[in-house]
């Protein structure tokens, strides 16, 4: 290939080499060792977390028991220290400061001291100067740099002397007038320290101060610790806090420190053996890799199992599929014409849909008809009865002679006036039952009155009595002619039943009012209810209570159409102890 000309990767190719089978093995080989690898990195971080925890605790209490060894030793020796100074002829000798005295005085207690804590170097008596006057023990170990201290109570602190550490208290001696006559100093080996934290919890301990160890004698440990010590000053690094040595490792732990007297700095330090810990952080990660690779495998048979399955049932299915693509060419044959017969028998099933629908209408215009040439004759007869009894009247005032321009006159006018009426009648009806569509906002009460003034003569001659209440005014927006009509219908059926029972005192109550703001009709009467179950049966079509002669069964299911399908309402029924209710349920206009 020549310099500088791209590889290109056909993909589509490499794609072909492997099955889809190989790909998604890959695919969950190479999730499952993120995962495998996320896994692993988490038991890692906690198992860590948890170890440095446990050395936070060591850290925690190896400075607890030094501060503790330091509170216990200053109490032991300034308790000791007073005692001495209180022994018979101490303050005496140091007031006179008579190093013969003090010392002759002082071996008894020095003795003691020194059995009960070997780690004591030396207990020194020093005048007001801080000039040393009398020495028990060693000597090098009692020599002080000249700190002065007007204190009256004891202090204790690391200080050198000449080129030792030493531990020391420091306790005032103070006359009857509470003035200070001297001092005692005890001197306190500072390994001693380090020695109580080795017994205690097993950790080695230096005094560091400018990467050099302090004096020899703390070199009193086990050969690795000395090497320890020596690869540690080796580094020379104050950020050091853990080493390894001959396939262990320690943690180091620090504490600082510094002397009293030239407030130099020094470091103590701790070496914790922490192998086992190393060794379990990395048992951890074997671990959860052992683990991981066991799921990985476990995975991977089950995968593997499952795209054999997998494979065996889809070619099942293939060959079903072939089988069924047969049948299918098979079909499509004579698709054309069982299309053309469905579609031909579903036209017939509509055709006669909308031919029963056209009836039904039909029907029921026929019977609205009837209601509205009963009701026109009921509206007709007293006004014929009128003009009958006006044309009786003019017969009668001729026959005697009677019968004047003026009386003629009247007799007209009065005839004109109900066949004015008459013709009023039939104009209301003609408007009625207008087929004109036209939706508006109206006063939910007109369409109610406009029922009741077509009915109201029928009504009127059965002497049923009616009861409008009207809460609130409330306006509706929709077709007011159709919701006339639909409570004529329900007004002319309670008419019908109230007449057929022969109810006494036979009433009709309707009420116009809000309904969970909405607007609300209902239409009750004391007829005894509808003897029908269940009750919602009477708006089927076809459907009647009434005679075959009297009555269609249509007027209802007409009725629910209207108000539900044409205007988007709802008509309910229900029984009560005295007769039927109907519930007009409409939307309020916005």
């Amino acid at each position: 290939m020549a310099w500088g000309i791209p590889l290109k990767f056909d993909f589509k190719k490499i794609d072909s080499l492997f099955s889809t089978k190989s790909k998604t093995i890959i695919l969950v080989s190479f999730i499952m060792l993120l995962l495998s690898l996320f896994f692993i990195y988490l038991r890692y971080a906690d198992e860590k977390r948890f170890l440095q925890e446990k050395q936070n605790f060591y850290i925690g209490k190896v400075q607890n028991i030094y501060i503790e060894s330091k509170k216990s030793t200053d109490n032991f020796f300034i308790n000791r220290a007073y005692a001495n100074l209180d022994s018979y002829g101490i303050k005496l000798a140091l007031s006179h400061q008579d190093a013969h005295d003090l010392e002759k005085l002082s071996q008894p207690r020095w003795r003691i001291l020194k059995k009960e804590h070997p780690s004591l170097q030396s207990m020194a008596f020093y005048d007001t100067n801080f000039r040393l006057l009398s020495v028990l023990g060693n000597a090098q170990s009692s020599t002080m740099d000249g700190k002065r201290s007007d204190k009256k109570e004891a202090r204790s602190g690391f200080c050198y002397s000449g080129d030792f550490l030493v531990y020391k208290i420091i306790v005032p001696a103070l006359n009857e007038k509470s003035e200070t006559i001297g001092y005692l100093v005890l001197s306190i080996e500072p390994a001693f320290f380090l020695n109580e934290i080795k017994k205690l919890i097993g950790f080695s301990g230096y005094i560091i101060y400018q990467n050099k160890i302090l004096d020899n004698q703390l070199v009193k440990h086990e050969h690795y610790d000395a090497a320890l010590l020596t690869e540690f000053l080796a580094r020379n690094d104050e950020m050091l806090d853990r080493i390894t040595q001959e396939g262990r490792y320690f943690k180091i732990h620090k504490i600082k420190e510094h002397d009293f007297s030239s407030n130099k700095i020094f470091n103590i330090i701790f070496f914790q053996d922490i192998t086992q810990e190393q060794v379990q952080l990395k048992e951890a990660i074997v671990e959860s890799f052992f683990i991981a690779s066991f799921l990985w495998i476990v995975i991977l048979v089950i995968l593997n199992y499952s795209f054999n399955i997998l494979i065996k049932r889809l070619e099942e299915s293939h060959q079903e599929l072939v089988y069924k693509e047969e049948k299918l060419a098979q079909l499509n044959l004579n698709l054309e014409s069982r299309v053309a017969e469905e579609i031909e028998e579903r036209m017939k099933k509509e055709y006669e849909v909308h031919e029963k629908e056209r009836m039904l209408i039909h029907q029921s215009k026929l019977a609205n008809m009837g209601e509205m040439i009963g009701n026109i004759a009921h509206q007709w007869r007293q006004p014929l009865t009128e003009l009958s009894a006006i044309l009786i009247a003019i017969e009668l005032f001729f026959e005697r002679g009677k019968l004047s321009a003026q009386k003629l006159s009247e007799k007209i006018e009065a005839a004109q006036k109900q066949i004015s009426f008459m013709s009023h009648t039939i104009e209301d009806f003609r408007n009625f039952f207008a087929s004109g569509k036209q939706k508006k906002i109206y006063n939910l009460e007109e369409p109610v009155k406009e029922a009741l003034n077509l009915i109201y003569s029928s009504l009127h001659n059965n002497h049923i009595e009616v009861a409008l209440h009207v809460d609130a005014p409330i306006m509706i927006e929709g077709y007011a002619n159709e919701i006339a009509q639909a409570i004529l219908n329900i007004l002319s059926n309670a008419k019908d039943i109230l007449i057929e029972r022969a109810t006494s005192h036979p009433k009709i109550m309707i009420t116009i009012q809000e309904h969970h703001a909405k607007g609300s009709i209902t239409i009750e009467d004391n007829a005894g209810g509808i003897h029908i179950e269940p009750i919602e049966k009477i708006f089927e079509p076809y459907f009647s209570t009434k005679h075959a002669k009297s009555g269609t069964g249509i007027g209802l299911y007409m009725c629910k159409s209207i108000i539900e399908k044409n205007n988007r309402g709802e008509l309910n029924v229900t029984n009560t102890e005295e007769g039927a209710v109907f519930t007009i349920i409409l939307d309020k206009s916005l």
